[in-house]
């Protein structure tokens, strides 16, 4: 019977170790989920108060030789050329962005 023991304890102790890995991995999970909400709310108080304030961005666009200027958090562009603000939406996939002031 010396081999069904054995085998007995090498299975009980896989099961530990199974057991202790679910359990670290259940406790990492949380720690995720825990710093996932803290930036969760954390961005939507940001997003709350640049509603408010209404910040103009830095950054320029360039798309096929017309220019974007960035006007309002929620990514609305004016165009430098007329084009619609949909047309805008439509085309910024493409597009390039630098700074302005800079090359």
């Amino acid at each position: 019977m010396g081999l069904l023991d054995d085998l007995k304890k090498q299975a009980d102790l896989v099961k530990t170790q199974q057991i202790l890995q679910q359990n670290l991995q259940g406790d990492k999970l949380k720690l995720v989920e825990d710093k996932m909400k803290q930036t969760f709310q954390y961005v939507h108080e940001l997003l709350k108060q640049l509603a408010v304030l209404k910040p103009t961005s830095p950054l320029v666009y360039s798309i096929l030789g017309r220019r974007f200027q960035e006007s309002r958090v929620h990514g609305v562009r004016s165009s430098t050329t007329g084009k619609s603000a949909s047309t805008t939406r439509n085309i910024s996939t493409r597009c390039i962005s630098r700074q302005v002031g800079r090359p």
